[in-house]
């Protein structure tokens, strides 16, 4: 088994280690909520939806490698 995994992120909040094209490497096992305590956000951000390759995932989900992890900004209109 793996000791570390690649997740690319897309987050209105930067990531430490994460490159140029949104990867950044976590340890085999991590989830959501690891990845929100990496980042540190403000707490509005932490507050988030996410999506997990295209489905709504709670912070307790395990991330796998090649993982794309999108945080969702809401939307405004008129």
């Amino acid at each position: 088994m793996a000791e570390t995994i690649r997740v690319q992120i897309s987050a209105p909040f930067e990531i430490p280690g994460q490159d140029s094209a949104g990867w950044v490497q976590l340890p085999a096992g991590s989830r959501v909520s690891d990845l929100l305590r990496l980042a540190r956000p403000p707490l509005a951000l932490r507050l988030l939806p996410v999506v997990v390759n295209g489905k709504t995932a709670g912070r307790r989900q395990v991330l796998q490698d090649g993982d794309r992890v999108v945080f969702l900004l809401p939307m405004s209109g008129g």
